[in-house]
């Protein structure tokens, strides 16, 4: 007997109904992928006002937790854990950020602290209009709901 190569006149079976439907309301309603798209969007917008600068926006939210946590510096440690970084990433950006000359490692005590150098403080003076103008683009992208909730999340 011999073979079909494609049999158009089949119909779906109802299981493969129900996975239809399925995954028509998950994507029709799904807040992951929402969100997922949501963030890259987001994040082309600071991508985009930092590149002139050579300084990634994932850069940027280092630089900025590090002064935070400066006059006494900061382990990478809880700058990775502040910021949900994994370690592998967050060596690499540090890695990348020391070499630029933006950031340095101070011994202190039994650990290795973080903080800004001349460069880094610089850098992060010369990206605050950049942020800023990111900023009311991301806030006019998003209204002023979802940026009041947004906001209102812990960091």
């Amino acid at each position: 007997m011999p073979r079909t190569v494609c049999d158009t006149t089949r119909t779906a079976k109802p299981n493969q109904e129900s996975t239809l439907a399925l995954a028509g309301r998950i994507a029709s309603e799904c807040i992951l992928m929402r969100s997922r798209r949501l963030n890259r969007v987001i994040s082309k917008i600071y991508e985009d006002a930092l590149r002139d600068l050579s300084l990634s926006s994932a850069q940027f939210n280092q630089l900025v937790a590090i002064s935070v946590g400066q006059p006494l510096g900061m382990r990478a440690k809880d700058l990775g854990r502040a910021l949900d970084i994994e370690k592998s990433t967050l060596s690499r950006n540090l890695a990348r950020m020391q070499d630029a000359g933006w950031i340095r490692q101070i011994p202190h005590g039994k650990h290795i602290l973080l903080e800004l150098t001349h460069a880094g403080e610089a850098l992060l003076k010369n990206a605050y209009p950049r942020w800023e103008a990111a900023q009311a683009a991301a806030e006019a992208a998003l209204g002023a709901e979802l940026t009041a909730a947004l906001l209102r999340l812990e960091t």
